[in-house]
């Protein structure tokens, strides 16, 4: 049984850079840099004491984009002083000071819907009043 000069030549060259992978692996990863762990933890800040008014007499929320600059805004329908307010959001998650709209007197709205309604392809606020 002979073995031909070409099989062995290839044998040695395959034995050879299986080496070198070994060796450039092992290199890189005894000269790779460590990461260092990221140190999770809580970053609590005071906001204002009374952010949102509550003594209007929430009833319900509806959230969708009403100014259409893809943040989500939201409506509240305030059943103790006839109205409902809107917050627009803004990129850094924070909403404006609310935009309050009558719902007329007595009228105590119970609770709000976001839809396109009239097929304008702009959302609209629907409004359930109890009274």
């Amino acid at each position: 049984f002979v073995i031909p000069n070409r099989t062995i030549a290839i044998g040695i060259f395959s034995l050879f850079a299986c080496i070198a992978m070994i060796i450039g692996i092992i290199i890189v990863c005894l000269t790779l840099p460590k990461r260092q762990p990221t140190q999770c933890g809580l970053n609590l800040a005071r906001i204002s004491t009374n952010p949102i008014e509550y003594n209007y007499g929430p009833q319900h929320v509806a959230i969708g984009d009403f100014n259409e600059d893809t943040w989500m805004d939201f409506v509240i329908a305030n059943w103790d002083v006839n109205l409902i307010s809107i917050y627009f959001g803004f990129e850094n998650g924070k909403f404006s000071k609310q935009n309050q709209y009558s719902t007329g007197v007595n009228s105590n709205p119970l609770m709000t819907a976001v839809s396109d309604l009239n097929n304008d392809l702009h959302l609209d606020i629907g409004v359930v009043n109890y009274g």
